[in-house]
């Protein structure tokens, strides 16, 4: 999604070896990183489907798995990010990627759920969906009109961008999708009430 490809573009080039993207789209920014960086230079692990990270990484300790140019991708994992051997290994992977010089690589922790560890921290870039730049979800909302054929004036799109200011990524595209099957198109309407209803309706539910 270019969107967060756009954002996360400063954070990946930078010297930071870790970034942890902590966003409930998480399905969005794996498919962003995926997308910046080929897939044929990513290595995912993903708890739904393998609970043993530390057999995961270890391949990058004993070098049986080439760190040179991979994106080491970490999603729905946040449970396992404060055991402690699990630490010491993304340490230790990330002096090697700061260090030294042939190395050229990226771990990437995706998760909805914020969980650092104290060690980590100064390896580590945090980007989040409330990082997102106002222009950012001004693109995002563009493409989703799109997406349904709408064109909306510079006006209603400042309006809506504002309005879905504090909302996360998949929280945005459910507001918008509630409103192209409410209203057959997002022009012109009182996008805070249309908000806060949907928001309202959703939160009832979960009751």
């Amino acid at each position: 999604m270019s969107i967060l490809n756009q954002e996360l573009k400063d954070f990946i080039n930078a010297a930071y070896p870790i970034i942890y993207i902590h966003t409930e789209a998480t399905a969005l920014a794996s498919q962003a990183v995926i997308d910046f960086a080929n897939k044929d230079r990513v290595d995912i692990f993903d708890m739904s489907t393998d609970d043993d990270l530390k057999s995961f990484l270890l391949g990058y300790i004993n070098n049986s798995k080439s760190l040179d140019g991979v994106f080491i991708i970490i999603e729905e994992s946040h449970s396992l990010l404060n055991d402690a051997k699990v630490v010491a290994q993304l340490r230790q992977i990330g002096q090697r990627i700061f260090y030294e010089d042939h190395v050229d690589a990226r771990i990437i922790i995706i998760s909805p759920l914020f969980e650092l560890a104290q060690e980590l921290e100064k390896m580590t870039a945090v980007f989040s969906d409330e990082a997102l730049s106002h222009q950012a979800r001004q693109n995002f909302i563009r493409r989703l009109a799109f997406a349904y054929q709408e064109t909306l004036s510079s006006t209603d799109l400042d309006l809506l961008t504002n309005t879905l200011e504090s909302c996360s990524l998949d929280e945005m595209n459910m507001i918008i999708n509630m409103l192209i099957q409410k209203h057959g198109s997002l022009e012109r309407l009182d996008y805070e009430a249309e908000t806060a209803n949907i928001k309202k309706h959703f939160a009832s539910q979960m009751l």
